[in-house]
């Protein structure tokens, strides 16, 4: 695989700490299966959905994954789910090479929040669990590496065995042992629920969804797997 900056890792742009929706809402269980239902509340909520604004955006917080300088004058925010194949390319093809670029020279940091469409895509809320289980286990640099990895190996569209999880986070040298008990941890499916109840609240209603943050702190939606000239085009107007 292609060397980017997410497997590289420079230490002073690492901040630790951290498909349309259908009228449903997911009822989060990292055992077995996920659950689905339908609900006064979960109609309540998606119903208003359309109505939901980047304002609403959640302030980056000390649980957030963020890649960059804390003095980038933008800040992009990204709402994703692994099994998603639009995600997968925005990713590899679009975030990767920003990044490289744009984080490398301070102009960008990146902010990735989980956004599991579980209708569509059930074994993504599990693979975001296990995202936060290398950054639990391994620090913040295990977190890009092991996301990057999910991306690099999956057919997505829900297609990745779980099976692959423990397997990814040998390779990359993580306890594979204390990986195994947290990927069980119920209380690590809180994490990956705010993400979900955020990309709501901003209006999120599909992924990849991902917001633009000026240094002014105005807040631009972009919708979709944007190729990378367009995302910069529009980032190099910002930067102005």
């Amino acid at each position: 695989m292609e060397s980017h900056i997410f497997s590289r890792i420079p230490r002073e742009y690492l901040v630790p700490g951290s498909i349309v929706l259908a009228g449903i809402l997911i009822s989060f269980s990292i055992v077995g299966s996920a659950k689905v239902y339908l609900s006064k509340a979960a109609v309540s909520q998606l119903a208003s959905a359309d109505q939901g604004s980047p304002d609403k955006m959640a302030p980056i917080n000390a649980k957030d994954h963020v890649f960059g300088a804390a003095t980038a004058p933008i800040t992009l925010v990204m709402y994703s789910d692994t099994e998603c194949p639009f995600c997968k390319v925005f990713h590899e093809d679009t975030i990767e090479p920003l990044m490289d670029e744009y984080g490398v020279t301070g102009k960008v940091r990146f902010v990735y929040r989980h956004f599991p469409l579980v209708n569509l895509h059930p074994k993504a809320i599990k693979e975001a669990v296990a995202t936060e289980c290398a950054a639990k286990i391994g620090g913040a640099a295990s977190f890009w590496t092991y996301l990057s990895e999910i991306f690099n190996v999956t057919p997505s569209n829900n297609k990745l065995e779980e099976s692959e999880l423990p397997k990814i986070a040998s390779r990359l040298g993580i306890d594979v042992k204390k990986f195994s008990a947290c990927l069980e941890d119920e209380k690590m499916i809180d994490l990956v629920k705010a993400d979900y109840e955020d990309a709501l609240a901003t209006g999120g209603q599909g992924t990849p969804w991902s917001i633009l943050v000026d240094k002014k702190g105005n807040k631009s939606p972009v919708n979709g797997a944007l190729p990378l000239a367009d995302l910069k085009a529009m980032l190099d107007e910002k930067l102005k």
